[in-house]
């Protein structure tokens, strides 16, 4: 009888056993499956405020009800401290940031961005105001400012510097919404008139 044990050492040191040495398997990738199904939409997030919410709508919202309304409509097209272009001017429509008026000859059709106040013989219609909203980015450097200033003045006379130079003297403040200040304004020493000016479009207060 062979002694196994023997034979297994002798193997394990005999070179002559050992094959031969298989090369690297080379490197491999799987094949990519099927796309899955697209998930569900997520909640919409919140957007930011432009002008055309806080500045041009409050005045769309104030100009519609004045329709029929006789009316002295002020414009960047004005010159400074003089009558406005469409002075005594009663509007026909309103209609997607757009206002015509005409008196009663001519017709104009005014984009609402453009328009800096509104006024009208009082007691005219009741005007309600759009309320104030936290709008964010364009609005809350452009409108709220202005506005909330004029909150705290509410009652007193103020001179109001616009944007197109001119100036709204004595200035009775009554009531502030989004993107408008609502008063009344003398245009001659004896006729005092309604006026909802732009808070967008005020440069500056002067506090008397």
């Amino acid at each position: 009888m062979f002694d196994e044990n023997k034979i297994l050492q002798a193997n394990i040191f005999n070179s002559n056993l050992i094959g031969p040495t298989l090369p690297p398997i080379p490197p491999f990738t799987l094949p990519t499956g099927p796309t899955g199904e697209t998930g569900s939409t997520g909640a919409t997030g919140s957007t930011e405020g432009c002008l055309c919410d806080c500045c041009v709508l409050p005045m769309q919202n104030v100009l519609q009800q004045l329709i029929g309304e006789t009316v002295i409509l002020g414009t960047i097209a004005d010159a400074p401290n003089v009558p406005p272009l469409f002075f005594l001017f009663t509007i026909t429509s309103v209609n997607d940031f757009l206002v015509t008026v005409t008196d009663g000859t001519t017709s104009f059709v005014v984009n609402i961005s453009d328009v800096t106040g509104v006024g009208f013989l009082p007691p005219g219609p009741s005007i309600t105001l759009l309320p104030p909203v936290d709008s964010g980015c364009e609005c809350d450097c452009r409108e709220r400012p202005i506005r909330e200033l004029l909150d705290t003045l509410i009652g007193s006379t103020v001179n109001l510097l616009a944007s197109t130079g001119s100036t709204a003297a004595s200035f009775n403040v009554e009531q502030t919404g989004l993107g408008i200040v609502l008063g009344t304004l003398p245009i001659s020493p004896t006729t005092i008139v309604r006026f909802a000016i732009s808070t967008c479009k005020i440069t500056a207060v002067n506090i008397l």
